[in-house]
């Protein structure tokens, strides 16, 4: 049975559960044994006649993104693409709760659905995306690691641009053009401003295109953080152009950087239209 301690960390994460999904919980968990009239006599059902949080959590009606709302809530920052059994364990950490090595799952078989292989085009995106961000958080003042080595103009076209828009809650739009003032800006960001991007590093968080004339457009979604606190989500799109005098390596042409000051529900998600974001004019 759960401790009074886990009765009450378990009470608050299942608050953030729908109505007719806490119900339906209530009667997995009771096997259908309890008849309640209020939704906090469900919650006490379900803590009253579960093993352990750890087994709670594993629940099936216990999804992936409750989790990461429930860590971001609580200024967790933890990576978006975080698998459940990651989740879990950073949820029982967080409670003071002793994590097992390895979680055991005792949920019924998933159903395996044959991944299809990504495109070309989707791989460079994601991986574009990883290298740029890990570049630019790592000059963080905060980290306890030295920058890593090789930001700055080169990695930008001569007249690159940048638009920037922050919604907090007012509007506030910025431009600049050339590659070390792009360059500079985008740093200064986490440097002087102290954010850190945490994108969404999966086919929902990164789309990637590309034209008959060779230019990409990527299209990434994540949240922004400063410190302990979860900010609110970001949406940035790239133009990139291969430099056929570095080995046809790809540069910023032009980049656009939306930040929205917000409470951060679930993991953040290219909704669907996204698409039309992605032609950008060279």
């Amino acid at each position: 049975m759960l401790s009074d301690k886990e009765k009450r960390c378990c009470a608050e994460l299942l608050q953030l559960i729908p109505q007719d999904q806490l119900l339906s919980l209530k009667d997995t968990v009771t096997n259908k044994a309890i008849d309640v009239r209020s939704r906090n006599e469900a919650v006490r059902a379900i803590v009253s006649y579960s093993e352990s949080a750890e087994q709670l959590l594993r629940r099936r009606k216990i999804k992936r993104d409750l989790l990461f709302q429930y860590l971001a809530g609580k200024n967790v920052i933890i990576t978006p693409t975080a698998a459940k059994v990651d989740l879990i364990q950073r949820v029982l950490q967080f409670w003071g709760i002793e994590v097992a090595t390895k979680v055991q799952w005792e949920e019924e078989e998933d159903i395996r659905v044959p991944v299809k292989p990504k495109d070309e085009i989707q791989q460079l995106a994601e991986q574009f995306c990883t290298w740029f961000f890990n570049l630019l958080n790592s000059h963080h003042p905060l980290r306890t690691s030295p920058p890593a080595e090789g930001w700055g103009p080169q990695h930008f076209w001569a007249d690159s641009q940048l638009r920037m828009e922050y919604h907090t809650p007012d509007l506030h739009q910025e431009q600049h053009q050339g590659a070390q003032l792009v360059s500079q800006r985008l740093l200064a960001i986490v440097k002087d401003d102290q954010l850190v991007f945490n994108p969404n590093i999966a086919a929902d968080g990164v789309k990637g295109k590309k034209d008959p004339h060779g230019l990409v457009a990527v299209l990434v979604c994540g949240t922004v953080h400063r410190q302990e606190n979860c900010l609110g989500v970001f949406e940035q799109c790239f133009c990139l152009v291969a430099d056929p005098a570095k080995q046809n390596n790809y540069k910023v042409k032009s980049t656009n950087l939306r930040i929205r000051g917000k409470e951060v529900m679930g993991i953040p998600r290219l909704e669907a239209g996204s698409d039309e974001l992605l032609p950008i004019t060279a």
